[in-house]
């Protein structure tokens, strides 16, 4: 025995509700677009923020090294002076190592109370050595006459 059976299938097409999901899908889709693109503008802003900060920054530190390396030329150079006028005063004066050591100590303390360059004070403590000072006075006499430099019409060298 045949057995015939017959299958009916019966496809209705719903537009309306396929063409309303398709329309609300669209819109959901624009709306998640358009918030991605306000958070992708945070972001841009965010770093341009952080860009600005920095550049910002960045200059700020070639500035502070151009400073730094300013103030260490400048030591360098003062260091320097010093040394080539301490050398004056090492031909001149006559003394052991620890009173040529008080006296360098002195005469540098001297820059904070006396309106002198450390190569002004060094040359009149030279002075002091060509003529003949102990080297225990050489502090005193020097501020002393840079003092005499000061309140009268005569130079250090000439006092």
């Amino acid at each position: 025995m045949a057995d015939n059976r017959v299958v009916k299938v019966t496809l209705r097409a719903q537009i309306a509700e396929y063409k309303k999901g398709m329309q609300e899908a669209a819109q959901a889709t624009e709306t998640a677009a358009q918030k991605s693109r306000r958070e992708l503008q945070e972001l841009e802003d965010q770093l341009q923020e952080v860009q600005d900060a920095s550049q910002m920054v960045g200059r700020a530190l070639v500035v502070a090294a151009t400073a730094m390396v300013g103030a260490t030329a400048m030591a360098v150079k003062a260091a320097a002076e010093w040394e080539s006028a301490w050398a004056g005063v090492t031909k001149t004066v006559d003394g052991t190592d620890a009173q040529l050591s008080t006296l360098e100590q002195g005469l540098r303390d001297l820059t904070g109370v006396l309106p002198a360059s450390h190569e002004e004070i060094a040359a009149v403590a030279e002075a002091a050595g060509q003529l003949g000072i102990e080297t225990e006075s050489v502090t005193s006499f020097t501020k002393t006459m840079i003092d005499l430099g000061e309140t009268t019409n005569l130079s250090s060298d000439q006092a």
